[in-house]
């Protein structure tokens, strides 16, 4: 973004983490880079968001990802602490919304080159 001559680029625009973050999710799907334990994780991610969202401490999000829901232990671990670390990294909520509001854009019609802008 520094190199563009349009200096909001460098510090982004409005919204634009939901679309920064799908089109990431769906580059590393073109590439062959996203396997399914990695689309596992993601979901992951943003399920544990929504608990520290919502209060939960580290070891419910860590028992709802191992136990009900099956990630290994050292993922479930590692997207728990994730989830509230420094506050919670709300962030990781955006992934799959994202990427499913790039799908639906390009899927009528969008076109995806001037998305690249910046």
């Amino acid at each position: 973004g520094r190199k563009q001559s349009l200096k909001q680029l460098e510090v982004g625009l409005a919204h634009y983490d939901a679309l920064q973050e799908g089109i990431g999710v769906l580059s590393e799907f073109l590439a062959g880079y996203l396997p399914a334990e990695r689309l596992r994780v993601l979901a992951a991610r943003v399920l544990a968001t929504d608990m520290a969202m919502h209060g939960q401490d580290v070891p419910a999000i860590f028992h709802c990802l191992h136990q009900e829901h099956g990630l290994p232990t050292d993922d479930a671990f590692d997207v728990a602490v994730r989830a509230r670390r420094g506050g919670g990294l709300t962030k990781d909520a955006v992934y799959l919304s994202g990427l499913r509001d790039l799908l639906e854009y390009l899927h009528e019609g969008g076109a995806f080159e001037p998305l690249f802008g910046g």
